[in-house]
């Protein structure tokens, strides 16, 4: 009803949840195991996402092309990139896991 008022045909574009590269390359450390990445984000406090809502997440980002990073490239990086911009928590939550729609 509300379609037809508005003159739409299509659906109305929802606001959804998405996962940051930060979230996506502990995704791929974990081979891919989102409970290793709910965990990851339990222990990183503030507002996390419900296990179920995490993978219907990541399945939609993968049925979008999005490709998990090989965890032998994403250590490689770790271990010569340099190590003073990652020193605590305080950082990690700078740059929250989930983004969540305002």
């Amino acid at each position: 009803m509300a379609a037809r008022t508005e003159g739409r045909v299509e659906r109305r574009p929802r606001a959804r949840m998405e996962l940051s590269d930060q979230a996506w390359e502990v995704l791929g450390q974990a081979g891919g195991n989102v409970s290793v990445l709910h965990r990851y984000l339990e222990d990183a406090g503030g507002q996390v996402p419900s296990l179920a809502s995490l993978h219907r997440m990541v399945r939609r980002d993968l049925q979008a092309g999005r490709v998990l990073p090989d965890r032998v490239v994403v250590r490689r990086e770790r271990e010569e990139g340099p190590t003073a911009e990652r020193t605590g928590p305080s950082d990690r939550d700078a740059d929250p896991c989930c983004r969540c729609p305002a």
